[in-house]
């Protein structure tokens, strides 16, 4: 990295040749047959047949871009080894300003004035721009002190220039001197101010925040964020200023060959930053199947750029690269209750006939996301039948299709909920505690007796709740209805005389002041009495976690799942088990976020985190948990991958167990095939036009409702 950064030389640079470029042999003989004179000396020729030029001179590929991609595997430690470039590699103005007299720095300071001034940037020579996810800020931060001697590296977080006026006076000027190392902010933010300076009148004349400054290095972590080149945060961060450029990213190819595009571009490596020349030597050979041409320019661009290096690679000593604890991954396969597979085949036959009828129209692609909806609820049923009944969930991507099937699917919705009240009843979760819990909890707190009406008890022991809101002690209230129910009588309650019925019956759970500190949701709730964890997959999770648990008590898990209201449904059965646990989804804002990983990290009592895998799926550091459940599969493994390696990583000290469960005959099964198939696509760097991917996602439905 440091030899990017200074333009050193390197064997790879000098052997590769510029890709427009062709090399040729010197003919020995004519058209006619008769030898041509050798030349001495010159074996070949090099011909640009896009300029019409000629040369004797081998053309090596030149590298303007002091920086580049660093897409080292997930885990493999990106964050640090930025952290020491910054150390080793500082500008010779920031170096000469610790060595020398306030006035030599003026000087320069003012040399370099001048030749910003007429944009009206300022030269930022001590600072590095780090860029993240707004869900990252608080690490990199960490990272950056934890991994630096006291007073050797200042470090800020930016906001935006709400928060400090004038980022370019605190970075140039008369505070050079104790002007930040780094600064570390989000995309949400370069991108707000991008829209500031576009809107306003002056443009960037009165703008003292991040488009006031040439910095000297700018990181984009996380890079794949600006993966699409005409989005508006890939724009700001192009026109962002610097000497040296690097974005990190495990994954530089997400869906496509042109996401590459957008990283070449805001590296600004001439001439691949211009679309046209991309689509003309890149893309255009693509989508004409002239592959090899096209991978060899993409390969010539990208190997003074990329630095790449996996977990499983090994030093030329054989020795492995990285030394991390072995990581094994199992797929645990969970059979779906009698109830709950009644629900899958009601779900599974309506997306199969709303496919098969679009197949004979030919209108797939139309009512693609009415498809996909639907293949998102069978998804859902396989996590929680009861999922399917948020129609909130799916109803904005199914409202292409709605007015088309209104009648016929009133009739279905009516059918569907039958299957799931059936489903419910059989698990003892017919009457959603939500529908009564507020005005019962709030009835708890207010109330200033506690005592039972049945034994006078105060306080009551194990509070339970009626249906109808009147509460006892568990075991005087269940010895009440079992005297009625052995004389064949029907249970009412002592205090309304409403017949009672056990499945509304709802305990009083109290949470520990210190427990799920952090959530939403209130220190008082209700658990159904003699519930079980009803879905499946649940019921499979909670036995390993017991089992974790009755082996290994202070040994902490990470679950992940994609769905927030499946994590609400995990919690209860966490509670039931005295299993601590915190959830961290994408609804926690940035202090909470850092306060619930702290926890996590540093109390022993909390074994259990609940995390979503859209708000933990990339960044952080999870090396505490020795174990991983997956609660249900992505479309691409890369994602899955991608959260396990937030345990699996650079700092883990023990093996790592990953649990994938998958129901068994379903949707989930047919998805894994998927994941390989976009493995195989990743590998071959997107090669498919935009027919073959249509008639790809075609074939991924099939195989999903085959």
């Amino acid at each position: 990295m440091l030899a990017k950064e200074r333009n050193e030389k390197n064997e790879a640079r000098e052997t590769s040749m510029h890709p427009l470029w062709e090399e040729y042999t010197w003919p020995l003989k004519d058209v006619d047959d008769n030898e041509l004179p050798v030349v001495e000396g010159q074996v070949n020729f090099y011909v640009n047949p896009y300029s019409g030029e000629m040369s004797l001179n081998f053309p090596y590929q030149e590298q303007h871009c002091l920086g580049g991609i660093l897409a080292d595997e997930m885990g493999l430690g990106k964050t640090i080894q930025m952290l020491s470039l910054i150390h080793s590699h500082k500008s010779e103005v920031a170096a000469h300003n610790r060595n020398q007299p306030t006035k030599s720095v003026n000087d320069l300071s003012r040399t370099l004035k001048q030749s910003y001034s007429s944009q009206n940037i300022a030269f930022a020579p001590r600072t590095t721009l780090v860029i993240s996810p707004m869900s990252l800020l608080a690490q990199w931060q960490s990272e950056a002190e934890n991994a630096s001697k006291e007073g050797t590296l200042k470090c800020i977080v930016y906001y935006g220039n709400d928060k400090i006026d004038n980022l370019q006076a605190l970075c140039y000027q008369s505070n050079l001197a104790s002007a930040p190392d780094v600064i570390i902010t989000s995309y949400g933010v370069v991108l707000s101010e991008y829209t500031q300076i576009n809107s306003r009148l002056g443009g960037r004349e009165s703008h003292k925040g991040l488009f006031s400054l040439n910095f000297f290095r700018i990181i984009l972590d996380e890079a794949h964020t600006i993966k699409n080149r005409q989005s508006k945060t890939a724009r700001a961060c192009y026109e962002l200023s610097a000497d040296h450029r690097w974005v990190l990213t495990g994954t530089p190819i997400v869906n496509r060959l042109e996401d590459l595009f957008s990283l070449v571009r805001f590296l600004r490596v001439e001439p691949w930053n211009n679309f046209s020349f991309w689509r003309t030597f890149i893309t255009t050979p693509f989508e004409s199947k002239d592959f090899m041409r096209a991978l060899d320019v993409v390969q010539t661009v990208l190997e003074p750029l990329v630095m790449r290096r996996t977990k499983d690679m090994k030093t030329p000593t054989g020795e492995p690269l990285v030394l991390l604890p072995p990581k094994s991954v199992e797929i645990v396969e969970v059979d779906l209750s009698q109830a709950e597979r009644a629900v899958y085949d009601y779900v599974f036959t309506k997306a199969k006939r709303t496919f098969s009828a679009n197949i004979e129209k030919g209108t797939v692609m139309k009512a693609y996301t009415t498809i996909f909806a639907q293949i998102l609820r069978l998804r859902q049923t396989c996590c929680h039948p009861t999922l399917v009944r948020n129609q909130d969930v799916v109803a904005e991507e199914e409202l292409a299709g709605a007015e088309a099937d209104a009648a016929a699917g009133l009739s279905d919705d009516m059918d569907l909920q039958s299957l799931i009240q059936q489903f419910t009843a059989a698990t003892g979760d017919e009457k959603d505690a939500n529908a009564f819990g507020a005005h019962v909890l709030k009835q708890i707190r207010d109330e200033a007796v506690n005592e039972c009406p049945i034994c006078s008890e105060e306080p009551m022991i194990d509070q339970t709740v009626t249906g109808c809101w009147h509460s006892a002690c568990k075991g005087c209230l269940l010895d009440y209805m079992k005297h009625h129910t052995d004389r064949h009588e029907v249970p009412r309650c002592f205090n309304c005389r409403k017949p009672l019925s056990s499945r509304d019956i709802f305990q009083v759970v109290r949470h520990d002041d210190d427990i799920n500190t952090f959530q939403d949701s209130p220190k008082i709730s209700l658990q159904r009495l003699g519930v079980n964890e009803s879905s499946s997959k649940v019921v499979s999770l909670m036995k390993h976690l017991r089992e974790l648990r009755r082996e290994h008590p202070r040994m902490k898990s990470v679950v992940f799942s994609q769905f927030t209201s499946f994590m609400s449904l995990i919690e209860p059965a966490l509670t039931k088990a005295n299993m601590r646990f915190l959830r961290l989804d994408g609804t926690v804002n940035q202090k909470t976020r850092a306060a619930i990983l702290k926890d996590f990290a540093e109390r022993d009592k909390f074994t259990v985190l609940l995390l979503s895998l859209r708000a933990g799926g990339v960044g952080l550091n999870l090396t505490q948990a020795k174990r991983v459940y997956m609660m249900d599969p992505w479309w691409s493994f890369a994602v899955e991958a991608q959260a396990i390696d937030r345990v699996h990583r650079m700092g883990q000290d023990a093996e790592v167990k990953v649990y994938r469960f998958i129901c068994k005959d379903s949707v989930e099964e047919r998805m894994l095939k998927v994941q390989d198939r976009k493995k195989f696509i990743a590998t071959s760097l997107g090669m498919m036009t935009d027919e073959e991917k249509r008639l790809q996602r075609i074939e991924d439905i099939k195989d999903l409702l085959s």
